[in-house]
């Protein structure tokens, strides 16, 4: 467990041993993952100590979406958003964090204040795999994971000022903040019923969402018959799955009325996930049909995603390593 010496710190212990004051020296928060309450607090806590980060807002200062690699948040350190280090003359709990009236012990027998700097939130999606059948070797997103740097601050201290670029000095994170579940998009079951609109439009239809496949003209060729068709995610073939909005009812479109599809796929949604362009080298964003006549006096059109991987903003996960469209007879 490491352990971040103050110089500050070390200079009130030097000037009081003289009178045998007891003075602290360090600030141990290795152990203590980030908590978050009232949505205003970030805070770590030592056995008589606690960390705080006080912000207008937590869930509107941190990323909603993972940070670009390379490509932190910066948050500026001030009266704004405040940080403050607090050492007790007793164990510290929650309550004296969080509480609108703290309890009377332990007291705070000493406080900083950051006067100025900087924190830095780089955000990652922690992904699970997904268990459900049919979504083999597909992947869930759980939660958002925030680590929190300070790459310099200035603290006001009871001796006078104390500055740290980085702290803690040795350049590791402050923490990390996991925040609570994410809404993972409801895909369908494998092998959905499906609809056609526009000629190449296969969709499956909710009241609120949609998850639709534009396929090419090579893949709905009705002379190419009991074997599989590949194509990618690109210009030609199109993957999308949307959420809308409650109020929202996709089912009462009638694709029979002259502007039914573009009323249907002109609805505006709250979140659209796309499929990335597939890369036939590493066989990833793959549209795969196989049609058969078998339907007398029709095709029937069977289809298959494979290593598709859906993306909304910096957001993405891999729906499946063979997802059972479905299939539509024309």
């Amino acid at each position: 467990m490491k352990k971040y010496l103050f110089a500050g710190l070390m200079l009130a212990l030097l000037s009081s041993c003289d009178d045998g004051d007891l003075v602290y020296e360090d600030l141990d928060f290795d152990s203590s993952d980030i908590k978050e309450c009232n949505n205003t607090i970030l805070y770590k806590t030592g056995a008589d100590q606690a960390f705080i980060i006080n912000l207008p807002d937590v869930a509107a200062a941190l990323p909603i979406q993972p940070t670009v690699a390379g490509t932190p948040l910066n948050i500026t350190i001030g009266a704004t958003n405040r940080l403050v280090y607090r050492h007790y003359n007793g164990t510290v709990s929650v309550n004296n964090i969080c509480a609108s009236i703290p309890p009377a012990t332990p007291i705070v027998d000493d406080e900083w204040t950051a006067l100025n700097g900087q924190m830095t939130v780089e955000t990652v999606a922690i992904k699970t795999a997904n268990g459900t059948d049919g979504f083999e070797g597909g992947e869930i997103i759980n939660h958002l994971e925030h680590t929190i740097r300070i790459p310099n601050v200035t603290f006001q201290t009871s001796v006078g000022t104390q500055t740290y670029a980085p702290f803690p000095e040795d350049g590791t994170a402050y923490g990390v903040y996991a925040e609570g579940t994410f809404a993972h998009p409801q895909i369908p079951s494998p092998n959905s019923t499906l609809e056609i609109c526009d000629g190449n439009l296969v969709f499956n239809r909710g009241s609120v969402s949609l998850f639709a496949v534009k396929l090419s003209t090579m893949l709905l060729d009705p002379t190419i018959l009991n074997q599989e068709k590949t194509d990618y995610i690109g210009t030609d073939v199109l993957v999308i799955f949307r959420n809308y909005p409650t109020g929202v009812d996709l089912d009462l479109i009638d694709l029979a009325t002259t502007d039914g599809c573009s009323d249907l796929f002109g609805a505006v949604s709250t979140q659209e996930w796309r499929g990335a362009d597939g890369v036939q080298a590493d066989l990833t964003g793959q549209v795969v049909v196989t049609t058969t006549n078998d339907v007398p006096g029709h095709v029937k059109h069977v289809i298959h995603l494979k290593n598709v991987t859906l993306k909304f903003g910096t957001f993405e996960f891999l729906l499946a390593t063979d997802y059972l469209f479905g299939e539509i007879i024309i």
